[in-house]
């Protein structure tokens, strides 16, 4: 992969990313963290090449753990040895464009969010019931404006 790479095969950047990724980054209030299937030197190959890698504090990837459902611990472990605090499930948001990803988000209490950019169709994304579902981040200030307000059972 970091061959391919280096010869410039390009790394598509889905719409309003890379805005999206810089938003929620600079925020005070916002931890933001790669949870990925992928193992971690593969993930942060793609991301580098993107120039979004630096945006991301933290990762759980598939190389810690085949089951994906187990990534959100990892994560929140890395998370409290980074900042010494302890952040809730239930205050974390996971993202993804499978309804695995949404089954993760479940399986833990994170807030499910699925994004139909991936090889999985909104209404299929819809049939597994994640919390906020999009099309894309191509609406960059809406996304947000969702992600940052959504409170469970609203």
């Amino acid at each position: 992969l970091e061959a391919l790479l280096a010869d410039g095969h390009p790394v598509d950047v889905l719409p309003g990313i890379g805005h999206l990724v810089r938003a929620l980054a600079a925020r005070e209030d916002v931890l933001l963290g790669l949870l990925t299937g992928n193992v971690k030197p593969g993930a942060e190959a793609k991301l580098r090449s993107t120039g979004l890698l630096p945006f991301f504090r933290l990762g759980a990837y598939g190389s810690d753990d085949a089951d994906r459902r187990r990534l959100p611990a990892i994560a929140r472990a890395r998370a409290r040895s980074l900042t010494g605090v302890e952040i809730p499930f239930a205050d974390t948001i996971i993202i993804g464009d499978t309804p695995l990803d949404v089954d993760c988000a479940r399986a833990c209490g994170a807030v499910a969010v699925a994004v139909a950019t991936g090889q999985h169709s909104l209404s299929e994304l819809q049939a597994v019931e994640p919390d906020l579902v999009f099309q894309d981040f191509g609406d960059v200030e809406g996304s947000l404006r969702q992600l940052l307000t959504f409170s469970p059972g609203s």
